[in-house]
């Protein structure tokens, strides 16, 4: 290693002990363990950050030394982009939550996953514009957009990003909304990447008193019968309800068909949308009666770090038979049991 980064690393030590994880170190291996599988070169240096001012120090050792610089906020990026050869800011210890006395906004810290968002919302009857699994990253997926059961009614994630507090790539800190920093602002909402470390986000809360919701299992054999059920349930639905759907292997490996509806509408208007997903054919497990939140922990069992992913998208105009054949073909013909295919809707606020 060359010296000057030798120091510069050394220097961070000093600066936050116990908290800069080396190659070689014991905590090493957790630090740099994330959903991807790395495939490039792994970390000099994870910096377990807890304060925005721990923040700028690692950001300015990166630029003095001129190494990669990269941020791990849930680890959850299927091309493994939380790491880099450099150094890595990992935001997991700066995971607070906390809600203004109106209920209406919400600070959560740029380390938080949506499970810690939802344990403090939920019991208050609100909630926050999240992705579909629990641990998903708010910064990460608020930057890159922000699909989630709540879309049709509420938006994207970054429809609801009030404000941004942002280390820049100087150090210094600025906080980024709609009367300030504006064109970061734009930028950090669906922009791209490298404007800036995330610190924490002001995000707009909804009233949520009641949600339906849930994971409904049906058998692959039946998959092309409950696909075109789905879609014409889904094609003529309110912006209260979204659907989600995927195809992907039970814990038998065998193909299965999971439909994933969620209304967030009012409590008594609730049932009859729900309803028909429960009759779309042979139903193998599941329920939707879940909170919110623990609808988010649904997909944990398929969450394991270190798995070699690799991952493409696309849109579809809509689900019709062309496109649900290609899925049962797909599926018929996959290279492994893990391979699976997950569906958003885009419709509504979004």
């Amino acid at each position: 290693m060359p010296d000057h980064i030798e120091r510069a690393l050394r220097r961070l030590e000093a600066q936050l002990p116990g908290r800069v994880s080396l190659r070689g170190d014991d905590g090493y291996a957790a630090a740099t363990a994330i959903w991807a599988k790395p495939v490039g070169g792994m970390p000099r240096a994870v910096v377990h950050c807890l304060a925005t001012e721990d923040v700028q120090l690692p950001i300015r050792a990166a630029r003095d030394c001129g190494l990669p610089l990269s941020v791990r906020g849930g680890g959850h990026h299927w091309a493994a982009r939380a790491l880099c050869a450099g150094i890595v800011i990992d935001l997991s210890g700066m995971n607070g939550v906390s809600v203004a006395a109106d209920q209406r906004s919400a600070i959560i810290l740029g380390g938080a996953h949506a499970a810690d968002v939802a344990a403090v919302t939920d019991p208050l009857h609100v909630a926050a514009v999240t992705g579909t699994c629990s641990a998903v990253g708010m910064a990460g997926l608020t930057m890159g957009g922000g699909y989630g059961p709540l879309i049709g009614r509420f938006g994207l994630a970054l429809d609801n990003l009030l404000a941004a507090e942002v280390v820049l790539a100087d150090g210094r800190t600025v906080v980024a909304s709609r009367n300030s920093e504006e064109e970061l602002f734009w930028a950090l909402r669906g922009g791209g990447g490298n404007f800036g470390v995330v610190t924490a986000m002001r995000y707009r809360l909804h009233d949520l008193g009641s949600v339906r919701t849930g994971l409904l299992v049906y058998p692959f054999a039946e998959a092309r019968g409950v696909l075109r059920s789905c879609a014409d349930i889904a094609a003529s639905s309110p912006e209260d309800l979204t659907v989600e759907f995927a195809c992907t292997g039970g814990p038998d490996g065998k193909p299965v068909i999971i439909v994933h509806p969620t209304w967030c509408g009012p409590a008594a208007e609730g049932e009859a949308p729900v309803a028909p997903f429960l009759k779309l054919g042979t139903l193998l497990a599941g329920n939707l009666a879940l909170s919110y939140g623990t609808s988010l922990t649904l997909y944990d069992p398929y969450i394991v770090n270190g798995q070699r992913v690799f991952m493409d998208t696309c849109w579809l105009p809509a689900l019709d038979s062309a496109a649900i054949d290609v899925f049962v073909e797909a599926m018929d013909t996959a290279a492994s049991t893990q391979c699976a295919l997950f569906t958003h809707e885009f419709k509504g606020a979004a």
